[in-house]
């Protein structure tokens, strides 16, 4: 069976990949772009960077709490009061009144409220609850968001809402736009649509701007998905990991890189309280702009701070590994669970620090006017002296 052109809430849930939401992930990441590149602005970027775990770090438990939450303080303290109320069949009279009106659109004013602060609720909550299962669900979520949900899928105010909305008697986009309309009752019909367009301004159509906006920062977060998808979900036998960090030859050159970065982290240690004369450091290295970057500069800057705890990390590693495949040896009481998720957390934690510093290196050296060409310059000073 080939890949289906749109999408439902129960194909997207269900991870079904279809070709409308890959063309749409392509165009919002195309939009972005050029919008950054016309404004000459990346302000865009880092809030759609910075909203985009809202829906990446969503879980099934979170979800479904979500909703329980929804329920209970929409549909308990607010349903009867307002036009949702299935209880009164008099809609004329009811809509009549006019105090009734103005407090039904106050309603849905606290119905999109309540959605996004149980969505932020949710999520969190849940992230602090269980860290480990909520980042594992991650490169699905991202899957989910950039190639499962496109334009045919209905806006949400909390997640799962489409597909459980029911289950968990919440209000859903199409039972307030979507439902068949009961065609004698004309005013019915006005109202709903009066009040429909605050609701959808204020409830569905952020929802549907987010939803492109994590399209848009797909790009951005696919490396973060990559490496749990090669830590956390790692689910290899505990002592070939073990032995693969001890002994295999990607740690060793890691370990070797690290030394370094702590023999240079020492170094400036030794220049700020001038244990070092920085006038022969700085003959020993005679590229200029590289000096500067990495000694000059009393600055803590964060590729320098995700250098240094990447390199502590690597080497707490080792340690930790050594001790974990002595125990093994020696059949000492161990519990492999705890060692698998020690060794996972901390290799993500690695991994992300140093996807963070290895971008933070490339805009200072390659984005940022005046490093690139003047250590270009300095370089080829050098070589010709």
């Amino acid at each position: 069976m080939g890949m289906r052109f749109s999408s439902t809430p129960q194909s997207a849930l269900n991870g079904e990949i279809t070709k409308l939401a890959i063309i749409e992930t392509i165009l919002a990441v195309l939009i972005y772009v050029g919008i950054g590149l016309y404004f000459e602005t990346i302000k865009h970027f880092v809030f759609a960077i910075a909203v985009a775990p809202l829906a990446l770090l969503r879980s099934k438990r979170s979800a479904e709490w979500g909703l329980i939450k929804y329920q209970k303080y929409w549909n308990k303290l607010l349903f009867h009061y307002f036009v949702f109320n299935k209880r009164v069949d008099d809609w004329n009279t009811r809509f009549t009144n006019t105090s009734y009106f103005v407090t039904s659109l106050i309603g849905v004013v606290m119905l999109s409220v309540i959605g996004i602060v149980v969505r932020v609720i949710a999520t969190v909550n849940w992230v602090i609850i269980t860290p480990l299962i909520t980042l594992t669900e991650m490169p699905r979520n991202w899957v989910r968001q950039a190639l499962c949900t496109d334009s045919f899928h209905p806006p949400e105010l909390v997640p799962l809402e489409a597909v459980k909305g029911k289950e968990f008697g919440v209000i859903t986009f199409e039972d307030f736009f979507l439902e068949k309309r009961n065609k004698s009752s004309l005013l019915h019909f006005v109202i709903r649509t009066v009040l429909g367009v605050p609701l959808f301004l204020l409830a569905y159509l952020p929802s549907i701007v987010y939803r492109v906006s994590v399209k848009a920062t797909s790009i951005f977060y696919w490396p973060f998905i990559f490496a749990v998808d090669m830590t956390l979900l790692n689910k290899g036998p505990l002592v070939f990991r073990l032995k693969r960090i001890k002994e295999g030859v990607p740690e060793k050159v890691r370990r070797w890189i690290s030394s370094f970065i702590i023999l240079g982290v020492a170094l400036k240690i030794a220049l700020i309280f001038d244990l070092v004369d920085l006038a022969y450091v700085a003959a020993q290295i005679p590229i200029q702009k590289a000096n500067e970057f990495l000694f000059m500069s009393n600055a803590l800057s964060f590729w320098k701070i995700g250098l240094v705890v990447d390199a502590s990390l690597t080497f707490f590693l080792l340690f930790y590994v050594d001790s974990a495949l002595a125990r093994i040896d020696s059949s000492r009481v161990f519990s492999e669970n705890k060692a698998q998720n020690l060794v996972s957390t901390v290799t993500y934690i690695r991994a992300t620090i140093g996807i963070l510093t290895i971008s933070h290196l490339f805009y200072l050296i390659v984005i940022k006017p005046g490093y690139l060409g003047q250590m270009y310059a300095d370089i080829l000073l050098w070589l010709n002296a």
